[in-house]
């Protein structure tokens, strides 16, 4: 059940038996157990958002994939670290044109 507090806002809410309250003015709030979807009517099951087609963030730098270390490989570059720089592991270099940076070892 979805309720509207806040001036401006739009709230969605699926058939669960909980509130489902804005916590401000000017926000679009979804809640779907089942999945949202964009640009498809199937969304994957084990996804809160499913978006069939390109997704554009033009805001740099406000993308973000919470805040857990992740390992993250730069397919146009020719060097790659391992492991992650601070981790304490030892570094392997890896033959051909990839290598450890000598700053992640």
């Amino acid at each position: 059940m979805g309720t509207v507090g806040d001036r401006g806002t739009f709230v969605w809410a699926d058939y669960q038996d909980a509130d489902f309250v804005s916590t401000g003015p000017n926000q679009f709030l979804i809640r779907a157990q089942g999945g949202v979807a964009i640009n498809t009517n199937t969304p994957e099951e084990t996804a809160a958002l499913t978006v069939a087609g390109n997704v554009v963030v033009q805001s740099p730098n406000s993308l973000s994939f919470g805040s857990s270390t992740r390992q993250m490989l730069n397919l146009w570059g020719n060097t790659y670290g391992l492991p992650s720089p601070g981790s304490g592991a030892a570094c392997t270099a890896i033959p051909g044109s990839i290598r450890a940076p000598a700053a992640a070892c």
